[in-house]
């Protein structure tokens, strides 16, 4: 077995690029980072790291929100108060009643295990107790369930039964949806960063009563989010809490639905800093397991889009031997990212133009993609599904739909292979990759034709690059559509770039 490689071995090691990976911002407490500094008393070198990585990432969230910075800063001085809404509250969304930072929680989720228990998932539920780790943490946790308003109950169910699927698309724990919420129940940030989300998710998916839901609403919860950052941010117990890890990434789930761009890709690696200065990988068990993969899930869609390489840097060295089919399905991301790496503007750089090295890296790649197949189990074969004369895309269920989504993104990562990898000349080539890239657009739609989830049919716009056949291009686009009206998701519909990528090609076609 190969060595552990350095992101899943390094013990805390601080990293210079932390503190440079960004420019300052106006209310960084990291511009002039050093221990001792408001807040971020470092002790230790981990301190030291997962201080800086929390920081950079809290800057770029205050700095593109436009905060107020001696609001923010106000609010780091003021940790006692006693359950208010943070500055600047919407009459017309009362705070939260009982939400308090003082008083240890002594109920739900908070009670302690009575004997050491193996499994980490039980000690994430039920943390053995620590007196000093208790002490602090009842300066930023609520003794007390949090108390939501009526219209509140609506965007916390709405989260928990809609939202955190596709959060928890490949965790068959489905912390997002099962365990998250008692974490919020009692945490004033995390609470308010699923309304923010919740609340921009109904703003542009109206519900079944066709209730209207106000953007407004999502950026007043996004702000009060902030704001309770702020404040808790300067305890180590809550820079390393599960909380603040799920705050992170539902908070970028919100500048995903909400269509932020650069703002979002950059809050990206804000969260990868986090995760990386507390040596958080796919392979770390339990909610910080769940945060990394699917935050992942969205580093890879950015970077593909962005035509740049992924953030994570992480080698696995477990053995898909060794691995249940929800563990094969996820480790397809993992492939799918390093294939996105390969077609990246940095790795065609890098090549200095040679071409042996980019047919030689994509063999290497095709090869890993093959080895992953040959381990697929039984549950990843098709079942049984109704045909209809006008299917256009023969229909592929896969059930669950985490491991039908695995075969779309081998498909799509051999796909994105075919297309950026150079040829090497002659009929046969030609031919057999024409053959390879249509069995590759087949299944990732006929795939999607199953599935009812967002996930999969957002795929269906890398397959829909390739395809030429014009009933295929219309039902590419009714998938893209249909996701859309689902999801609200992307902002800025997918069926469009593609239908200019076609009438572009068509153009270059007609000049030859």
């Amino acid at each position: 077995m190969q060595a552990e490689p350095a992101e899943s071995s390094m013990q805390y090691a601080p990293f210079p690029e932390v503190l440079s990976a960004y420019g300052a911002t106006r209310y960084s407490i990291g511009n002039n980072f050093s221990p001792g500094s408001v807040g971020l008393a470092a002790s230790s070198p981990e301190q030291l790291s997962y201080n800086a990585a929390i920081t950079r990432w809290f800057d770029l969230l205050a700095t593109d929100a436009d905060l107020d910075a001696s609001q923010v800063f106000d609010s780091i001085e003021d940790l006692q108060s006693h359950g208010e809404s943070p500055r600047h509250p919407n009459p017309s969304t009362p705070g939260f009643a009982g939400a308090s930072y003082e008083g240890f929680p002594v109920a739900g989720h908070h009670r302690t295990l009575s004997t050491t228990s193996s499994s980490l998932h039980l000690k994430e539920r039920c943390p053995a107790y620590d007196a000093f780790k208790a002490s602090e943490k009842q300066q930023w946790l609520s003794s007390d369930p949090i108390q939501l308003q009526q219209h509140e109950h609506t965007l916390f169910e709405n989260f928990i039964k809609h939202i955190s699927l596709w959060i928890d698309l490949f965790d068959p724990w489905r912390n997002f949806s099962t365990f998250v919420p008692h974490l919020a129940m009692h945490n004033v940030g995390l609470m308010k960063a699923i309304l923010t989300l919740s609340a921009r998710h109904l703003s542009l998916n109206p519900d079944a009563n066709q209730q209207v839901h106000d953007r407004n609403d999502a950026l007043q919860y996004y702000n009060e989010t902030l704001h309770y950052v702020a404040k808790a941010m300067q305890y180590d117990s809550y820079k390393t809490s599960l909380e603040l890890l799920a705050t992170a990434l539902i908070v970028s789930t919100y500048e995903m639905l909400d269509g932020s761009g650069m703002d979002w890709e950059r809050h990206l690696q804000g969260v990868f800093l986090i995760q990386r200065s507390q040596v958080i990988h796919g392979d770390s068990k339990g909610l910080k397991q769940a945060v990394w993969w699917a935050w992942l899930c969205q580093d890879i869609w950015a970077a593909f889009r962005e035509n740049r390489k992924t953030f994570t840097f992480w080698k696995p060295v477990r053995t898909y031997d060794d691995m249940n089919p929800h563990e094969l399905a996820v480790r397809s991301v993992f492939l799918v990212a390093r294939v996105i790496d390969y077609c990246s503007r940095e790795a065609i750089e890098a090549c200095g133009g040679n071409m042996a090295i980019r047919i030689q890296e994509a063999d290497r790649l095709t090869q890993t993609l093959q080895e992953w197949h040959q381990y697929l189990t039984a549950e990843f074969n098709s079942l049984s599904w109704k045909r209809s004369s006008s299917d256009v895309f023969e229909p592929i269920w896969i059930h669950p739909p985490s491991l039908a989504v695995a075969i779309q993104l081998y498909n799509a990562a051999q796909l994105l292979l075919l297309i950026n990898r150079p040829s090497r000349g002659g009929l046969n080539d030609f031919l057999w990759q024409a053959k390879l890239k249509q069995k590759c657009i087949a299944n990732i739609c006929g795939i999607a034709t199953t599935l009812d989830d967002y996930a999969s049919s957002v795929l269906s716009s890398q397959s829909g690059t390739c395809v030429q056949d014009s009933k295929e291009r219309k039902a590419v686009v009714e998938l893209l559509r249909t996701c859309r009206q689902r999801t609200g998701w992307p902002i800025k519909p997918l069926e469009q770039e593609l239908q200019k990528l076609w009438t572009e090609g068509e153009g270059q076609e007609g000049s030859k």
